[in-house]
């Protein structure tokens, strides 16, 4: 007798081999996991980059580290060969964790990943074991919470910056910061 795969038949499509075989996390699932991780390990980078030209002190080896690298770079590395409802959760929680040691001294971008990650991880808790058999299910139910939350964000600081003192000269941040573009990236005449 030949063998599914030989037949061109998946070796999930036979009921006697879907049980042995490992399910594999539903598509968006696969995707998000795999954006999310490659994000945050750039991020981990950019971090321990910006922390060692700004000498901060290192961690004690019985704390957390001062980023998170050493603590969550293997699991986001796991998370991203091997993308699971699971895994995203665990990685989550542990991102969640560290920023919230570090409050309040975090950058602003930390605080809205925060509020994201805490939704998809909360939205991921709810789904249950659900979730890890069909994970795309919260993945879409987070989607429109996170898209209404960084409509929020992008207005509130839209608002935050758009007041007299940015509007001068005189007082404000944006002419030194696109001077310093200028300075940058067009060539002295």
């Amino acid at each position: 007798a030949k063998s599914e795969e030989a037949r061109g038949e998946p070796a999930h499509a036979n009921p006697e081999t879907r049980a042995a075989a490992p399910a594999a996390a539903p598509p968006q699932l696969r995707l998000f996991c795999r954006m999310y991780a490659a994000q945050q390990l750039l991020m981990c980078g950019a971090l321990s980059h910006a922390q060692a030209l700004l000498a901060e002190p290192a961690a004690s080896v019985l704390q957390l580290p001062a980023s998170p690298p050493l603590l969550l770079a293997p699991f986001l590395l796991l998370l991203f060969c091997a993308p699971s409802a699971r895994l995203l959760a665990l990685s989550l929680a542990l991102s969640l964790g560290i920023i919230l040691r570090k409050m309040p001294f975090v950058w602003d971008f930390l605080l809205w990943d925060l509020q994201t990650d805490a939704a998809l991880l909360a939205l991921l808790l709810l789904c249950g074991p659900a979730a890890a058999a069909d994970g795309d299910r919260a993945v879409a139910l987070a989607a429109p919470i996170v898209r209404a939350q960084y409509v929020v964000f992008y207005a509130c600081t839209a608002l935050w910056k758009v007041n007299a003192a940015f509007l001068d000269a005189s007082v404000s941040c944006a002419p030194i910061f696109f001077a310093q573009l200028l300075d940058a990236y067009v060539p002295a005449a």
